[in-house]
């Protein structure tokens, strides 16, 4: 049976052809982060009725994608492949149809049938915090379970849906910031295998966190942020990138303008000076949205994780030299 009841109802996955792992994806670990919710954390899920079936990727984030084919091509060559390998990976990577949507906090599971109580690890892809999903077919393997784990897989809001800050979202904030909404989501993920990766057959209580340049970089910003402690064990940073130069939500850094001002100059662009600039922009389509992401290359460089002082309060790599993480 591959039948599990979660917190948000019962879900249905499948077993592999040889019978001995199951699969279960697309399940959702927070409500949909659209319309008014854009550009706020991640609400609870919201309960469905009868029994779900988990048994494709759900969409993924909205991509900035302009740098999408140079990413695939660069992560197959690192794969060290042989020339023809390469190349049919290439062509399969290139021609997988991508469905982007705000609608992507998901959830994936693979673990041995009839697991129970093994160690989990909860896998963060990469793609410069603006592209990449836990769906890539490079993803899709039973290698690690086979190994005696539960593994996890997650989509979370990329890039400009992900991380943009602005004085009106912090002012919507109880805790006065914005940005790092794409941090949250990972927090809300981690939370969500807190409370249901027992019945997958999983154990709460040995969670390893692991991921690969932004990914790994992820890794480094959940081992700094207060909100993520307790929600694992162990770490493994895979070429973190990135991880000593910030960008802060309010202050300057090098050449990097503060992140909420930033966001002011992309959303004067998008709809004009006037005050409420935030009501608008969530009344605009993702697609219109993300041309102009494209075309100010200038603004996107800033719509990453940023130190806040609440949900990241300092630069991972300056906390952990400081002995002062938060996990």
């Amino acid at each position: 049976m591959t039948d599990v009841v979660t917190t948000g109802g019962r879900v249905s996955g499948v077993l592999a052809a040889d019978s001995e792992m199951a699969h279960w994806f697309g399940i959702p670990y927070a409500a949909p982060p659209v319309a008014d919710r854009r550009w706020r954390p991640p609400a609870q899920v919201e309960p469905w009725r009868g029994t779900l079936k988990a048994k494709k990727h759900g969409p993924v984030a909205w991509q900035r994608a302009a740098q999408m084919e140079s990413f695939i091509t660069e992560l197959a060559h690192g794969l060290g492949l042989g020339p023809a390998r390469r190349r049919a990976l290439l062509t399969a990577l290139k021609g997988v149809p991508v469905k982007q949507d705000e609608d992507c906090l998901t959830v994936n599971v693979r673990a041995p049938a009839g697991a129970s109580g093994l160690p989990v690890m909860v896998w963060i892809h990469g793609g410069d915090h603006t592209d990449g999903s836990a769906g890539e077919l490079v993803y899709q393997s039973d290698a690690l379970p086979e190994r005696g784990c539960v593994l996890v897989t997650f989509n979370y809001r990329l890039g400009l849906m992900g991380f943009f800050a602005h004085p009106e979202l912090s002012a919507e904030s109880a805790d006065g910031v914005s940005g790092n909404y794409g941090l949250l989501d990972q927090i809300a993920a981690l939370e969500w295998v807190r409370d249901n990766i027992a019945g997958f057959g999983g154990d709460p209580n040995r969670v390893t966190i692991f991921g690969e340049s932004a990914g790994g970089e992820a890794v480094l910003n959940l081992m700094t942020s207060p909100r993520a402690r307790g929600l694992f064990h162990r770490a493994i940073a895979q070429s973190p990138s990135d991880s000593g130069r910030w960008l802060r939500l309010n202050e300057p850094v090098l050449d990097f303008l503060p992140a909420s001002e930033a966001g002011s100059r992309f959303a004067a662009a998008a709809v004009g000076d006037d005050t409420g600039q935030v009501a608008r922009l969530r009344e605009l389509p993702a697609d219109a949205l993300y041309d102009l992401y494209r075309e100010r290359g200038d603004l996107g460089r800033h719509f990453y994780p940023a130190v806040d002082g609440v949900v990241l309060p300092s630069a991972p790599l300056t906390a952990i030299a400081r002995h002062q993480p938060a996990a």
